[in-house]
């Protein structure tokens, strides 16, 4: 490599500072649960990482990231590390050199992204991670310091996940080193997302991803490109704002649905992600705080049509008179803001809602003879439009909606503790 290559990082810091932040409040970092964990042998104050462990009972995917110039691999802050816990993702944030100027600074940052990549993947067992579900992210300088090793082709890399990437001095000779250079038909799917408005003359242009939107579209994987920009403009204060929508975009299409959780150590398959504290205790899963909101979320993003079928109770309430105060079952979610969730309430109506961007509508409202503080078996059937619901195998609800297609499965409750049992969930007849 050319003496002069990547000359124009040597002006990272000088140029391309302040770092273009939204709303990160780096003063409250991380609560890491691991350390200055050695991953080379070269220099131990450079080759080390620091874990943000999910809590997931099967090995959890994992948010390899790389911090921005002028900050290190301590500096995440807890939200944008809440956000990625609430997803199941255990993080991983890996240090090298800390600000990228000279060349052999960038070629060193590579280096350091394999071994880091590479360590991480055989010590997957000790931290309960999977190590065949690696998400490469990078914020700013982070984005450079991985941007080889996530096109490298490596089956472990399920998708690119990058702030304010790539900036203008990165690009400044061409000749040398370019980004698209990397680009090929096995690059993975990329979300880039920028602070930034475009033609505002921020050094962190969100311009620069239409290269790589451009490679991407020549390789005939374009439909696996996508670009965000002016959060700060839409008063976004989390860069991993756009990271569940990432996740449900990398996932498998149709992707058959398939679990099983007894709460007797045999959840066949998916972890969940939880609000609030839940329990296991006698074979039941259980929150006993009646003061808020709490839930709890497992599956996958990308199931579409299922049957989901859990045994549920609730225990009590802040006001047993207030008919909405009960526990419910929440499916084809997307997040907290997205899904549909069915309830039934102290007065026996059983009732169906959709919530869009935060706002809940109801759908509909059936009375029955049931009251929700006794255990009953509540049966949903998800397939394309329809919705049918049912307790104890009395069809109840049967009606069509298109607000959500597709998503996790869940419990929520609303001011009253509750236990559930014996989740499932499949494919329903003829799908």
């Amino acid at each position: 490599m050319k003496n002069k290559l990547l000359k124009p990082l040597l002006y990272l810091m000088t140029i391309a500072l302040p770092f273009f932040v939204v709303g990160q409040a780096y003063a409250q970092n991380v609560a890491w649960d691991y350390t200055d964990i050695a991953y080379g042998t070269d220099d131990p104050a450079r080759q080390f990482l620091n874990i943000y462990l999910a809590d997931t009972v099967d090995p959890a995917p994992v948010y390899f990231f790389s911090h921005p110039n002028g900050k290190t691999a301590y500096d995440v802050s807890q939200g944008f590390a809440d956000t990625l816990y609430e997803e199941g993702y255990t993080l991983i944030s890996w240090e090298s050199v800390p600000n990228l100027g000279q060349p052999e600074e960038v070629l060193t940052a590579w280096s350091d992204a394999q071994l880091a990549f590479d360590w991480v993947r055989a010590n997957a067992d000790t931290y309960n991670i999977d190590p065949d579900r690696i998400v490469i992210a990078g914020r700013s300088r982070g984005s450079v310091a991985s941007w080889p090793l996530a096109h490298s082709g490596d089956a472990a890399i399920q998708g690119i996940y990058v702030y304010n990437a790539l900036p203008n001095p990165v690009w400044a000779q061409p000749e040398e080193w370019s980004p698209v250079d990397n680009v090929n038909t096995d690059s993975p799917p990329i979300y880039m997302a920028y602070g930034p408005t475009p033609g505002d003359g921020d050094s962190h242009a969100p311009e620069n991803a239409y290269p790589i939107r451009d490679a991407y579209i020549s390789f005939g994987i374009g439909d696996t490109f996508t670009t965000y920009d002016s959060m700060q403009a839409d008063g976004f204060s989390n860069a991993n704002y756009y990271f569940p929508e990432f996740l449900a975009s990398i996932a498998t299409p149709g992707l058959p649905a398939d679990m099983v959780d007894n709460f007797d150590g045999g959840n066949t398959t998916y972890s969940w992600s939880e609000n609030g504290t839940w329990y296991i205790s006698g074979g039941t899963y259980n929150q006993d705080d009646n003061t808020g909101n709490t839930s709890a979320y497992a599956g996958n993003s990308a199931w579409t049509n299922y049957t989901f079928k859990a045994d549920m109770v609730t225990i009590n309430s802040a006001n047993p008179s207030t008919g909405w105060m009960a526990s419910s079952l929440a499916f084809r979610v997307t997040d907290t803001d997205n899904l549909y969730f069915v309830r039934l309430h102290n007065n026996g109506d059983l009732r169906l809602f959709s919530i869009v961007d935060g706002t809940n509508s109801l759908i509909t409202s059936v009375p029955t003879a049931y009251a929700p503080t006794t255990w009953h078996t509540y049966t949903i059937v998800v397939s394309g439009n329809s919705i049918k619901i049912s307790i104890n195998e009395e069809m109840l609800i049967d009606v069509t909606d298109t607000d959500h297609g597709a998503g996790y499965i869940g419990v929520r409750a609303n001011q009253n503790s509750v236990s559930v049992d014996n989740v499932a969930v499949t494919q329903p007849s003829g799908c």
